[in-house]
C-alpha cells in the first residue's frame, strides 16, 4: 500500500451529485466507490472498452439525428452518417471486434430508424440531467430522450446496446432504473411520464414501473445508502469476481500485494 493511497473521499464530495453507479458501487466495495472519485481521464479513456465506444455512438447518433426531427423526417443514411462520425474503433480488443461492433451498430439503428419512422411524438428534450436529493446529498440520472405523444403524455427513454439487456422484472428492482423513473417522477410532477428502456439489439421497449409502496422503499433505501457513506470511515475493499473488471482495481491494496 503505497503512502498516497487515498484514505478519505475528497474535501468537495458532498457537493457532488451521486449518480445509481456509485451507490452501487459503495455497496459492493467500499474501497471501489472510494478510488472512484480519483481515477484519472486518461484511467477512464483506459478502461472503456469497445462495448462502451459502441454504446457513446450510438447513443449520440439517436440524439444526434431527434434533434434534427427524428426518423420521421430524416433519412436512414444521415442517422448512419450521425454514427460514423462517433464511431471509434480503437478501443476495441483487436480487429475482429470492432468489426463486429460496428456492424452492430450499423443494424441496431437500421432496425430503429425502420420502427419509429412513422412515429409522431416530438422531442421534449435530449441527454436530460434529473436531479433529486437523497440523505440531503444530490442525486444524479440522465435520460436520452423525453418523447411526447399526442395524448400529451411523456415517454421518458433511456437506450441500451447491451446483448442481454434487464427483463421488466429485473429492471423494478436495478437501482439505476429506479433511480431514473423516481427522479423523472420528480422532474416531471404533473406530467406522469412513463419510463421505458429501449434494448436496441432487440429493437423492444421495456417499461420501468414502481408502484408506490416500492417508491416509499426505494426513498428510504437512497437515504439510508447515503447515509452510511457519509458515516464510513474505513472504506474497505472487498475482493470478488468484480475485481476482474474494477475501474479501480490498479489502486486498490489487495492488488498490490
Amino acid at each position: 500500500m503505497t503512502e498516497v493511497e487515498p484514505r478519505r473521499l475528497p474535501p468537495e464530495f458532498r457537493q457532488q451529485p451521486l449518480t445509481a453507479r456509485l451507490l452501487d458501487d459503495f455497496s459492493l466495495c467500499p474501497r471501489k466507490f472510494l478510488l472512484s472519485f480519483f481515477v484519472t481521464e486518461q484511467d477512464e479513456r483506459r478502461l472503456r472498452g469497445g462495448p462502451a465506444m459502441l454504446h457513446q455512438a450510438v447513443r449520440q447518433a439517436l440524439l444526434a439525428i431527434y434533434q434534427l426531427g427524428g426518423p420521421a423526417e430524416r433519412p436512414l443514411d444521415e442517422l448512419r452518417a450521425c454514427f460514423e462520425q462517433h464511431w471509434d474503433g480503437r478501443r476495441c480488443a483487436d480487429a475482429l471486434e470492432e468489426q463486429q461492433l460496428h456492424r452492430a451498430g450499423h443494424e441496431m439503428l437500421e432496425r430503429y430508424h425502420a420502427a419509429h419512422v412513422s412515429d409522431a411524438r416530438r422531442l421534449v428534450a435530449h441527454d436530460l440531467r434529473l436531479t433529486g436529493t437523497a440523505g440531503g446529498q444530490e442525486l444524479v440520472a440522465v435520460a436520452d430522450l423525453v418523447l411526447q405523444g399526442q395524448d400529451a403524455n411523456l415517454d421518458v427513454i433511456r437506450f441500451v446496446t447491451a446483448r442481454r439487456p434487464l427483463s421488466e422484472a429485473e429492471l423494478a428492482h436495478d437501482l439505476s432504473a429506479q433511480v431514473l423513473w423516481l427522479l423523472a417522477q420528480e422532474h416531471f410532477r404533473d406530467r406522469s411520464p412513463r419510463v421505458w428502456y429501449h434494448a436496441l439489439r432487440q429493437g423492444r421497449y421495456r417499461e420501468v414501473v414502481l408502484d408506490q409502496a416500492q417508491a416509499t422503499h426505494l426513498r428510504e433505501d437512497l437515504a439510508a445508502r447515503v447515509g452510511r457513506i457519509h458515516r464510513e470511515e474505513e472504506f474497505a475493499p472487498r475482493r470478488g469476481p468484480y475485481c476482474r473488471w474494477c475501474r479501480s482495481r490498479a489502486g486498490c491494496p489487495l492488488w498490490q500485494r
